[in-house]
């Protein structure tokens, strides 16, 4: 999928909602919501983006593997992403499974786009498709690459875009899709 705001695609997905009773665990840790990000609607609201003191690092991280007071469901992000725009039908697709996959956290780095250290963490999870869901796919695979979807295989994710084969890139790919295929963080 095309990302929103940048100019490379990514998997489906983005970054899980706080909800009520998240207010005592940010409190509590000194947490501040970042509101740097604008979305369609305008800032990003009830993201779950913030910044706090470092020596509350752990403690977060460990609030955040919890799942307590924070979105764990993908269904709103598949809606936004895919069912909203209409790249899959909406009765086909009113109902998915998922299974979780993995869990992925880089170390703390230089934020590349912010003036500050970052930590990312995010959860992996497989559609399920049912035999229509996978028809579907299969018949949105077989019509090619749009601008906000494209179909890649492991060699162009692998490059983030490069294909070694044409020696061209072909657009560009988020470091995280791979990761999330390769199921490990690399520093690309």
């Amino acid at each position: 999928m095309k990302n929103r705001k940048n100019n490379y695609y990514q998997l489906v997905g983005g970054a899980y909602k706080t909800l009520p009773g998240v207010e005592t665990v940010f409190k509590k840790f000194n947490v501040k919501p970042d509101r740097r990000f604008l979305t369609d609607n305008g800032i990003a609201k009830n993201d779950l983006r913030f910044t706090l003191p470092g020596k509350n690092v752990i403690s977060i991280i460990k609030w955040f593997h919890s799942r307590e007071d924070r979105e764990i469901s993908q269904w709103r992000e598949f809606c936004e992403e895919l069912l909203t725009p209409a790249f899959v039908d909406k009765h086909i697709f009113r109902y998915i499974d998922y299974k979780y996959a993995t869990t992925l956290q880089t170390p703390v780095k230089k934020a590349k786009k912010l003036d500050c250290q970052e930590i990312l963490i995010f959860e992996i999870f497989d559609l399920v498709p049912d035999t229509d869901q996978l028809h579907a796919l299969e018949a949105l695979c077989d019509s090619g690459d749009t601008e906000y979807v494209k179909w890649a295989d492991p060699i162009l994710i692998d490059k983030l875009g490069f294909d070694e084969r044409t020696k061209e890139i072909e657009y560009e790919i988020g470091a995280h899709t791979k990761w999330a295929i390769t199921e490990r963080w690399t520093d690309d």
